[in-house]
């Protein structure tokens, strides 16, 4: 299967769509340009750009620095704020309802071989 087809790799692009449209949202809040916010947070005006463009997986750390830059939100904050506007997307609900259904399969199927093991 391409990562195109896979539901999580779809909802994954959804994800760091909408997760770049609030950063960008809450930079522009503050009245910072990109490169004022860059100074600020200590990445790269090229990261920012793909971070707002949804076209970077970013990690861990560079997400902890963007949040605190962002007048100290927290990534759960931010996040949350991207999973409600992931929801509110047509596209985004389908796409977590069907990783959802994967995700409960997989579980059935290694709850059934683990009974199966142990008897």
């Amino acid at each position: 299967m391409k990562s195109s087809d896979d539901p999580m790799h779809q909802l994954l692009v959804r994800v760091l769509y909408h997760f770049g449209k609030c950063v960008r949202r809450r930079r522009m809040n503050m009245k910072l340009t990109q490169e004022e916010f860059c100074k600020v947070s200590g990445i790269s005006i090229s990261e920012l750009k793909f971070v707002e463009a949804g076209d970077r997986n970013v990690t861990l750390g560079t997400t902890l620095r963007i949040c605190l830059s962002l007048e100290g939100c927290s990534i759960g904050e931010i996040m949350c704020e991207t999973s409600t506007r992931m929801l509110e997307d047509e596209q985004g609900l389908f796409l977590w309802r069907s990783v959802l259904r994967t995700l409960r399969g997989s579980i059935k199927s290694v709850s059934r071989l683990r009974r199966r093991s142990s008897e």
